[in-house]
């Protein structure tokens, strides 16, 4: 069975609710969905490591996440993340990723 990885959507220095959704979406999906975090400080995972149904989180800690830039998000979750199905949230720049990260 494949990996479904939420990809969790971060405003204002927090995880947004939209996360938890994803999460829910993912367990309609099968299996046990792992959140990637990608952040610049670790501790802003701890909110995601409260979300029911969430297998693993991973804090995608890197400088890259302290400015939005598609090609280099992409990379640096690209080269933390496993091998299966990335889910985003329907915003503007979660779309932008989600096609970077296909």
């Amino acid at each position: 069975m494949t990996e479904t990885i939420v990809i969790a959507e971060i405003a204002k220095g927090t995880i947004h609710a939209t996360t938890s959704e994803l999460v829910t979406a993912a367990l309609a999906l099968g299996g046990s969905p792992i959140i990637i975090v990608p952040c610049t400080d670790a501790s802003v995972a701890d909110a995601a490591a409260t979300i029911s149904g969430a297998s693993k989180v991973i804090a995608a800690k890197s400088e890259a996440f302290a400015h939005y830039d598609a090609a280099g998000w992409a990379s640096a979750i690209d080269a933390i993340a496993p091998a299966g199905t990335i889910i985003t949230a329907a915003t503007p720049q979660s779309k932008d990723l989600a096609a970077r990260l296909a």
